[in-house]
């Protein structure tokens, strides 16, 4: 039906979104910060996508870290 696509827009969205976060920490933790945060921002958009308001929170966290590690702020 033409319901599906829709709905499965959001859905494959996701996991992308997840792995985005994750491998952006994985660049934190290497020591790339600018890799780190192309990840994160990468991240939130998806999130943002899809009014995930309480990942979008923890992408911003991870942001802000990621700056705090550099010594810089938001």
């Amino acid at each position: 039906t033409g319901d599906a696509i829709p709905y499965a827009f959001p859905v494959r969205r996701r996991p992308l979104a997840l792995s985005l976060n994750n491998l952006g920490i994985v660049a934190r933790r290497r020591g790339d910060p600018e890799r780190a945060a192309t990840l994160f921002e990468e991240s939130l958009a998806i999130w943002r996508e899809l009014g995930d308001r309480l990942r979008q929170a923890l992408a911003l966290n991870n942001l802000g870290y990621n700056l705090a590690d550099q010594g810089r702020n938001l």
